[in-house]
């Protein structure tokens, strides 16, 4: 009898051998872990610090944080610098499930805290007084409020394309729901417009047609009521809405 026997397993293979295979597999497994979770934990370091405001020590003037790469005072939380942060919505009474005005004290209303950008807003346009600069959104719009009457969906597209064409190709567009309802001053109606605005030919009654399509039913779209700033859907091959041409800022 041999002083040592190997013992096999089912496979074949010596037992002792499988067992160090499967140690060594192992360990490469639990390494190659490590490399890749030290891989995405530097880039998400590498991510946060990029995303990091450059800003120097508080300045002596005022105590104002001055950001590096432009020497500007940084902006205090609820000063952002863009345009689209937070816009007023108007609203300067609160009211209950019934309609009665009721005091705004801790009821969470927009009327008890008033904020936002005041709507002092508008700016004609020097040349030929055509177009409305909107502050609060960086939107220019035509100053006349309704292209070419009421439309079907696919004739108000058309009417900005015949725009583009006359002036400025490529540059006016429908406006999107979000676009149009920017518009709206809440504490206003007939049109919910803000007071003293320089647009003209404003269909206060009538809905305008917007770029939006309803995802549930594809051959809608939405529009506005400027009367009174709600939306509606209307259907593109049947309903006959006003449009109303908008452009970026160039």
């Amino acid at each position: 009898m041999l002083a040592h026997e190997e013992q096999f397993d089912n496979s074949g293979y010596p037992r002792g051998l499988v067992s160090e295979l499967r140690s060594l597999f192992w360990k490469l497994a639990m390494s190659q872990a490590l490399l890749v979770l030290f891989v995405l934990a530097a880039g998400m370091a590498t991510r946060l610090a990029a995303a990091r405001p450059h800003r120097a020590a508080r300045g002596k003037r005022g105590g104002r944080v001055r950001d590096r790469r432009t020497g500007r005072a940084a902006a205090r939380p609820g000063e952002g610098r863009s345009v689209m942060s937070v816009l007023w919505t108007g609203q300067v009474s609160c009211h209950n499930a019934a309609g009665r005005a009721i005091p705004c004290a801790g009821i969470g209303q927009n009327a008890e805290f008033r904020r936002g950008r005041a709507c002092g807003r508008y700016r004609v346009s020097r040349r030929a007084a055509r177009t409305v600069l909107d502050r609060l959104t960086g939107l220019l719009w035509r100053r006349k409020a309704d292209l070419a009457g009421p439309l079907l969906w696919e004739e108000a597209l058309a009417s900005v394309a015949e725009l583009n064409r006359r002036a400025n190709p490529g540059r006016w567009r429908l406006p999107n729901l979000n676009e149009l309802e920017s518009l709206v001053d809440a504490k206003a109606a007939r049109p919910a417009l803000t007071a003293g605005h320089p647009f003209g030919n404003v269909r206060d009654v009538l809905l305008y047609w917007s770029s939006t399509a309803s995802l549930y039913q594809p051959d809608w779209a939405w529009a506005l009521y400027l009367d009174k700033g709600a939306a509606g859907v209307g259907h593109k091959t049947d309903a006959r809405f006003h449009a109303w041409a908008v452009a970026d800022m160039a």
